[in-house]
C-alpha cells in the first residue's frame, strides 16, 4: 500500500511534495499533510511523524557506538574505518587479518553495527570448537537426532538471522568440519547461509545472515584452510595494523581506558608524567590494543594505591619491564640477576630513546635532580672507561 500510494502520487500529482520514509508515504496535499502504512493504509500524521523521528534516529546512529569504540587518529585507522564503512552496508563476507590484540571482534561489531541489521551479532570461535560437536554446536539438531536430544537446537549459525555470523580464529576450524562449513557458507557471497541440523530430513535451512571471519596470518590460514572455503569466505580481505606501526595511537587509546576507569571508580590519576609518556611512546607493544589494556588497569591501580593523580614510571615497571628468570637460592646469584636486569634496561633505553641523557634518565624512572646527575656522570665515566680502553 505505501509503495503503491508513493508511486501513484508521484505519477498523479509530482509537482507537490512527497516522501517515503521506512515504506510509509507522506504526501502534502491541500487539505494537509496525508500518510499511508504498507499494512494499515491512511494513518494519522502524528503516527507518521514518530515513523520519521524512528527511522531518522536510527539512521544516525547505525555503526556509532562501535566505530567510536575504534579509537585512533593514525592514518591507519583512518584508512580502517574508511573500509569498515565502505563494506558495511554490502552483503559481501569480510575477512579480517590482524595479530593478536589488534581488536579483530570489535571491528567485526563495527561492520555489524553499521550495516543496519537487525539481527544478533553471534560470535563462535573456531579454536573452540570440539571437532565432534562442531556440527551441532554451528547447525543444531532435531528432537529425538540423538540420545539426549530432548528437543530442538538452533545451532549458533541460526541464532545470527538477520544479523552477522563472526567466525573468529579460522585457522584453527577442525578439518573434520570445514566440509560442512563449506556446505553453509555456498551462498555467503549473497548473506545467505545454509544450515541442516543433525535429525533434519528436508532441504537445507536458509539464513540471512552476514559473515563475518578472522584470522591471525593469512597464508597460514591458505595453508590450514581447504581452497574452495577460503574463497568463500574472502568476499573483502581487511588488513588491522599492529600498534607498532600506529604508534600515536597508542597514548590515545591509553588516555581513553584512564579517563573511562576514573569515570567509573571516581577516584585515581587523570593523565600520565612526562617520563613514564617518554617510555610509553618508546614501546613497541607486542600485545597490541590487548596489551594497553592491561597497562592501562594496572598501572591505574598502582597510582590509586599510591593516592596519586599521576601515573608515573614506578606505575609502569610491573607491566612493562621484562621480567628476568631470577634464582633466589643464593643472594649472590638475586644480585647478579637482578645487575644484569638492570644493564639489560638500561641498554634498551639507550638504543630507542632518543634525545638528552637526561630524557633517557628520566625514561629509567630518574626523576629527582641528583639521580639524573649520577646517571649522567655514569655515562661520563664509563666513555672515559671506553677511551681509556680503546676498541673492543
Amino acid at each position: 500500500m505505501g509503495r503503491d500510494a508513493w508511486e501513484l502520487w508521484l505519477w498523479w500529482r509530482p509537482e507537490w511534495p512527497a516522501m517515503m520514509v521506512a515504506g510509509t508515504t507522506c504526501v502534502a496535499t491541500r487539505e494537509g499533510v496525508r500518510w499511508w502504512h504498507p499494512d494499515r493504509g491512511e494513518i494519522s500524521v502524528w503516527d507518521g511523524l514518530e515513523g520519521v523521528k524512528k527511522e531518522l534516529l536510527r539512521a544516525e546512529r547505525v555503526g556509532v557506538p562501535a566505530l567510536k569504540a575504534l579509537i585512533g587518529s593514525s592514518p591507519q585507522m583512518a584508512g580502517l574505518k574508511e573500509q569498515i564503512s565502505a563494506f558495511a552496508r554490502w552483503e559481501v563476507p569480510v575477512l579480517l587479518v590482524g595479530e593478536t590484540g589488534t581488536g579483530k571482534e570489535l571491528v567485526a561489531r563495527a561492520i555489524h553495527e553499521s550495516s543496519g541489521r537487525s539481527g544478533r551479532f553471534v560470535a563462535v570461535n573456531a579454536a573452540l570448537l570440539d571437532p565432534h560437536r562442531a556440527e551441532d554446536e554451528l547447525c543444531g539438531h532435531r528432537k529425538d537426532a540423538f540420545t539426549g536430544a530432548n528437543s530442538d537446537r538452533k545451532g549458533r549459525i541460526r541464532e545470527a538471522e538477520a544479523g552477522t555470523f563472526f567466525l573468529d580464529e579460522l585457522d584453527s576450524l577442525p578439518t573434520t568440519v570445514q566440509g560442512m562449513a563449506l556446505r553453509a557458507f555456498d551462498h555467503a557471497m549473497d548473506a545467505k547461509l545454509e544450515v541442516m541440523p543433525l535429525g533434519h530430513d528436508g532441504a537445507p535451512i536458509e539464513v540471512n545472515a552476514r559473515l563475518v571471519s578472522a584470522t591471525h596470518q593469512l597464508d597460514e590460514t591458505r595453508d590450514r584452510v581447504r581452497a574452495d572455503l577460503f574463497f568463500r569466505v574472502s568476499g573483502a580481505v581487511l588488513h588491522l595494523p599492529p600498534l607498532r606501526d600506529r604508534e600515536q595511537d597508542a597514548m590515545e587509546i591509553l588516555s581513553d581506558r584512564i579517563r573511562t576507569l576514573r569515570a567509573r571508580w571516581k577516584r585515581g590519576p587523570t593523565q600520565i608524567d612526562e617520563a613514564a609518556r617518554t617510555l610509553l611512546e618508546a614501546y613497541r607493544w607486542p600485545g597490541n590494543v590487548r596489551e594497553v589494556d592491561k597497562v592501562a588497569q594496572v598501572s591505574f591501580i598502582l597510582a590509586s594505591q599510591r593516592e596519586s593523580e599521576v601515573i608515573g614510571v614506578e606505575d609502569l615497571r610491573a607491566v612493562l619491564l621484562p621480567t628476568a628468570p631470577v634464582a633466589a637460592t643464593a643472594d649472590s646469584d638475586l644480585r647478579g640477576a637482578v645487575l644484569r636486569f638492570a644493564q639489560d634496561r638500561v641498554a634498551e633505553v639507550e638504543r630507542t630513546v632518543r634525545g638528552s641523557g637526561a630524557k633517557r634518565a628520566r625514561s629509567l624512572g630518574f626523576t629527582k635532580k641528583q639521580e639524573v646527575d649520577r646517571y649522567m656522570k655514569q655515562r661520563e665515566d664509563d666513555a672515559a672507561d671506553d677511551k681509556k680502553v680503546g676498541p673492543r
